[in-house]
């Protein structure tokens, strides 16, 4: 007995703790409460799972996730209860069923968001769950619902009448398998259906699900999958057809390629379509799309090829993509490259993102920017593809961007960042002039402070008949965070330093000054100040 009350007393000592750390928290506003509940719910789930053992056969268990926030104090349960919002977006095959008229009560007269996850465990039994969710009175308030299963007939169980859904997702989750869904002829009734994703659901041209209300489409298939089941290239003009106030359009390996020869007029897409984003594993159906269709310049357009087997294929698509994009366009244009990467977007006038130099700025980049290309080269883990797979041209390395620089406007573009290791390629003057000499309007470059730095500075103080061969109009030069090997050889910083200091005095001379230099904050910490002489050449400053 003596054991059991030491055992309860250090409990009860640490169950106080736990609930003065709490004491603070529990004071916040309720708005405040709110919003943190609401971060809370979109990461904390509620989780469903199956317990078979010879006690308990086939019990299912249940993990209320941030429901169970409500449970922590009455001022916190008082706020999670009173908040509609909180409890309209429900995971259904989550919660117990017997919670489902508390929920609903909770949500009050909040538009509803639905999820099916559907695991392993409930393919057999998803039928009565979306029988008990999707009843006639609930199907009023649905405007956001997500089907995701395993059983090829859970699509069976979709409503034909949703009149408020704004936000349908229909996921088939086996791997290399695809789904095909007949609605009856008089179709699925969706008037407010503007978004629509899915996933190994096979789609046609004149498919009932595809809604001239649609300003969002995405729409991804397995590689591996049957031919049969991909849309031909032939077809993409008349599936955009049937959506005529699309906005935002995802395709990933949904394409077939049927013929290779030229049409007499390509369609024109409309300016109406904002972005367009294609992510392939095979390049010729997206080779053979741009036989078909001439995309506007005000559409931001992102091609993701995750390997590539004809080298051909892809500089016709560079070529379509980035060339032909703004033939006609007189506007400014910044230029990210890496390895592996292109992006071309607007000059926005502002100082350039050093925050791309030391990551791939595909992670830190909106790719929807208007009036903005991007092409992608990547394996399937999103990471730079090595080689191409094909015998074309087997020398050829995917991640020498360098092979697309002809097929880029270089003729408008008004700064360049170099980023992640492409500076790398640019190791010599030679190699300077060869890729850039004819981007004579580029006002602004940013690359990270390293050794490459020091064969640009020689390029950049390169004449012919007295002009500045490479950059010549340059005023602007951003430094970014240094390479570890630099960040500890003086010597390399001073022949940095040099350099820099030697390009900036033959600029001055030669009428063609570069007006500001900017630098990281730890390249400024170099030991001796060797940024003196650079101030009385240009305006320096430092940034973080």
């Amino acid at each position: 007995m003596d054991v059991e009350l030491q055992i309860i007393q250090k409990h009860l000592a640490l169950t106080r703790r736990k609930r003065n750390a709490f004491v603070g928290a529990c004071k916040l506003p309720a708005e405040l409460l709110s919003d943190i509940f609401r971060l809370v719910q979109s990461e904390w789930k509620p989780l469903s799972w199956k317990r078979s053992d010879a006690k308990y056969p086939s019990a299912t268990l249940y993990s209320l996730g941030w429901m169970s926030l409500s449970h922590v104090c009455s001022a916190w349960r008082k706020v999670s209860v009173n908040d509609s919002h909180l409890w309209s977006s429900i995971d259904c095959l989550a919660v117990p069923s017997c919670a489902m008229h508390t929920i609903l009560a909770r949500s009050g007269r909040s538009p509803l968001s639905l999820t099916f996850v559907s695991a392993k465990d409930y393919d057999d039994n998803i039928s009565p769950f979306c029988d008990m969710w999707l009843s006639p009175v609930v199907r009023l308030r649905v405007e956001a619902l997500t089907m995701t299963f395993r059983d090829e007939f859970a699509p069976n169980h979709l409503p034909l009448r949703l009149p408020h859904l704004r936000k349908l997702a229909i996921n088939y989750d086996k791997f290399g398998k695809t789904v095909t869904h007949v609605f009856p002829k008089d179709g699925p009734c969706y008037p407010k259906l503007t978004q629509l994703t899915l996933t190994n659901y096979t789609v046609t041209w004149d498919s009932l699900i595809i809604t001239s209300t649609l300003t969002h489409l995405h729409w991804s298939l397995d590689s591996s999958g049957t031919p049969a089941n991909y849309l031909p290239v032939s077809d993409f003009t008349r599936l955009l057809a049937r959506m005529p106030a699309l906005k935002y359009l995802h395709l990933s390996n949904a394409l077939k390629t049927t013929s290779r020869k030229q049409v007499k007029a390509k369609h024109t897409l409309p300016i109406s379509l904002e972005f367009i984003r294609l992510s392939f594993w095979d390049e010729s159906p997206v080779s053979a799309l741009f036989n078909y269709i001439e995309i506007p310049p005000t559409t931001s357009v992102v091609i993701d090829f995750y390997s590539c087997n004809t080298p051909s294929d892809v500089s016709a698509v560079a070529a379509a993509l980035l060339q032909g994009a703004f033939a006609y366009e007189s506007e400014p244009r910044e230029l990210l490259i890496e390895d592996g990467c292109y992006y071309l977007r607007p000059w926005l006038a502002e100082p350039l993102k050093t925050r791309h130099l030391d990551v791939h700025f595909r992670d830190v980049v909106d790719f929807g920017e208007p009036r903005s290309r991007c092409l992608l080269l990547q394996d399937s883990d999103g990471e730079m593809s090595d080689r191409w797979d094909g015998d074309e041209d087997e020398t050829w390395d995917m991640e020498d961007a360098r092979r697309f620089l002809p097929y880029v406007p270089l003729a408008c573009v008004t700064a360049i960042t170099f980023c992640s290791h492409f500076e790398h390629f640019l190791n010599t003057v030679t190699s300077w002039f060869s890729s850039f000499s004819i981007a004579r309007e580029v006002r602004h470059i940013c690359l990270r402070a390293s050794d490459q730095v020091i064969p640009l500075c020689t390029a950049l103080e390169e004449t012919t008949n007295s002009d500045f061969i490479l950059f010549p109009l340059l005023e602007t030069i951003t430094l970014g965070e240094p390479y570890e090997d630099l960040e500890t050889d003086k010597n390399a910083q001073t022949h940095l330093v040099l350099s820099v200091v030697s390009v900036l005095e033959k600029r001055r001379e030669g009428g063609a000054a570069i007006r500001e230099l900017r630098v990281a904050r730890n390249v400024e910490a170099w030991s001796g100040d060797p940024w003196v002489a650079v101030r009385e050449l240009v305006q320096l400053s430092f940034f973080n």
